[in-house]
């Protein structure tokens, strides 16, 4: 599922504007990195299939059976971008 989409979805509950307003602005800035990692089509398929697991717990066993697994989509992908913007 195409990160977009996973990333509506997740913020979908929230009624916080301010909060989504400034993660908005946080996607734009991220989105050099996010080109990056983008470039290595082994971690697309990586990070796609982790965000199919995230979005089925959710559908599953709701957003708390989410969170571990997208708590761990996230350190994995900043630790590659680390990785990658080292090299």
């Amino acid at each position: 599922m195409p990160s977009v989409l996973m990333s509506a979805i997740v913020r979908a509950g929230c009624s916080n504007q301010r909060l989504l307003a400034m993660i908005e602005d946080l996607k734009g800035i991220a989105f050099r990195y996010e080109y990056a990692f983008m470039q290595d089509m082994d971690l697309v398929k990586t990070s796609m299939a982790e965000h199919d697991d995230v979005l089925t717990a959710m559908i599953k066993n709701g957003i708390g059976a989410a969170e571990p697994l997208l708590e761990a989509h996230w350190e994995f992908t900043m630790k590659t971008l680390l990785e990658q913007l080292q090299d």
